[in-house]
């Protein structure tokens, strides 16, 4: 009982500061409500069983559909898609139940990715199903979520808690280098293939989840935050086939952020340095990733981009740059009064919008 009453106390004051609502309705300190969020999330975690993943362990058959038409493609587009593009083909695709608390996944999902590197641990795709409890009813919709540079992705994974407590199908995507898709090898060299490995396995999760029991084939949405945001930016410009693409504290010109960026920026600059980049080789390396080259690509109407207004890792107006790029409108441009960390108290109105969408 006690439980119940502190998570609707907490939901309530997170709503309360939801980008929808006006700005004066942020009157509370973001780090203390950020704070209480995540203790109200570890207070539900008691007490919770999964009886449901078993119905859907399996391998099921799965077909790529990406369609990019790289034909039709800018100049500056056709660059990023000659790297990331792959040759269409079936793949499997296995399910295996996982047990655990509320804060848990039910299920993992594996799929070879369409891009390897030869390193058959980080070849491997997984994915932490968070499965809607009231699947086998009817089909649901479904969002891919794309993690935050932190180990222990612990942003994207709230992400996935917060949207199946809505009644939709999550899916955390590992990306190549975190959770079950680190690597016992050195890590390589180029990071740029990292990179690329983690947009084309992000498209093919698309078509590994829309043959999975329960889905909405057609109503599946892409989610990424920081590190994802950028993924997801490329992903969602490569054939424009996810139903919405939500990016989180994410913006264009890489090459910008890394040189002006705090934190998170600064060692991911620090890592391309140390392995022998040349700060004057650094832009033209960055050009295929870029997400401002594929941001046209992206539609207006379908992409929702949640910037902070006092983010120093993506600093505002790299932010603007990918707005502006994409064509959003201020509706789907939304300016939160955070930081980079503080922003996560706006989680739960973005998860209410998200889900909104894709369930339209």
């Amino acid at each position: 009982m006690a439980r119940q009453f502190l998570l609707r106390f907490l939901r309530t004051v997170m709503r309360s500061m939801s980008p929808c609502r006006p700005r004066s309705a942020v009157s509370a300190t973001p780090w203390l409500i950020a704070f209480s969020f995540l203790i109200g999330l570890a207070v539900e975690t008691v007490g919770y069983s999964q009886d449901t993943a078993g119905s859907v362990v399996g391998e099921y058959q799965a077909n790529d559909s990406l369609n990019a038409h790289p034909e039709k493609a800018t100049k500056t587009a056709s660059e990023s898609l000659d790297r990331i593009l792959w040759e269409p083909a079936s793949f499997p695709v296995t399910v295996e139940s996982v047990k655990g608390t509320s804060a848990s996944p039910d299920c993992l999902i594996r799929f070879p990715s369409p891009k390897p590197t030869g390193d058959a641990e980080v070849d491997e795709v997984c994915c932490e199903w968070y499965r809607c409890q009231n699947a086998g009813t009817s089909d649901l919709p479904a969002v891919l979520v794309l993690h935050e540079s932190g180990s222990g992705m612990t942003v994207g994974r709230v992400f996935a808690q917060e949207i199946r407590r809505r009644g939709v199908h999550a899916f955390l995507m590992h990306m190549p280098g975190y959770g079950e898709r680190k690597s016992s090898k050195p890590p390589a060299d180029d990071l740029i293939s990292v990179f690329v490995q983690g947009v084309a396995d992000a498209r093919r999760a698309k078509d590994a989840i829309a043959v999975l029991p329960g889905i909405a084939d057609e109503r599946i949405g892409l989610q990424g935050t920081s590190l994802g945001g950028f993924v997801a930016s490329l992903v969602g410009g490569l054939d424009g086939d996810f139903r919405c693409v939500f990016l989180c504290l994410s913006g264009g010109d890489l090459h910008g952020i890394l040189t002006s960026g705090e934190r998170e920026a600064r060692k991911a600059m620090e890592k391309l340095l140390a392995t022998g980049i040349k700060p004057e080789e650094l832009q033209a390396m960055l050009s295929p990733i870029e997400p401002l080259s594929l941001a046209s690509r992206l539609n207006p109407e379908k992409t929702w981009l949640y910037r902070a207004n006092f983010d120093q890792v993506v600093p505002p107006r790299h932010s603007d740059l990918l707005a502006a790029a994409i064509g959003l409108s201020e509706e789907h441009y939304v300016k939160l009064l955070a930081t980079h960390y503080s922003g996560i108290v706006y989680l739960p109105g973005i998860c209410d919008k998200l889900v909104q969408v894709v369930r339209e």
